[in-house]
């Protein structure tokens, strides 16, 4: 297949945005949002005096993590909107030098 002019700048484009992408850090701040959610999810009742205490930071912790969740959502969405998953990534090769697939066949006599 033969790159066209079109080809050519939708991967220019797509390099640069996957270079901006890398640089604002999406991918490490939704893994530090998941450790976030996990410090949330170890609330430990035998730390507090009184069930009152225990339940009012359960509620505040769950509201966080929503919030949280939405976070991650919105910054994957993010990240698969420009950059699609690499195993729907067709690939083609260059111009130049194709990409080229050999597979052997062996055929036996049965004895």
């Amino acid at each position: 297949m033969a790159t066209t002019r079109a080809n050519q700048n939708r991967k220019i484009r797509q390099d640069a945005l996957r270079e901006q992408l890398s640089n604002q850090k999406l991918v490490e701040k939704v893994i530090d949002s998941i450790k976030e959610i996990d410090e949330l999810a170890s609330i430990n009742i035998k730390d507090y005096s009184s069930a009152e205490e225990y339940n009012a930071d359960v509620v505040a912790a769950k509201d966080k993590a929503n919030l949280i969740k939405i976070s991650i959502d919105s910054r994957m969405r993010l990240v698969s909107k420009y950059l699609p998953d690499l195993k729907s990534t067709e690939i083609t090769g260059d111009s130049e030098n194709p990409v080229v697939v050999s597979q052997p066949v062996l055929f036996t006599d049965p004895e």
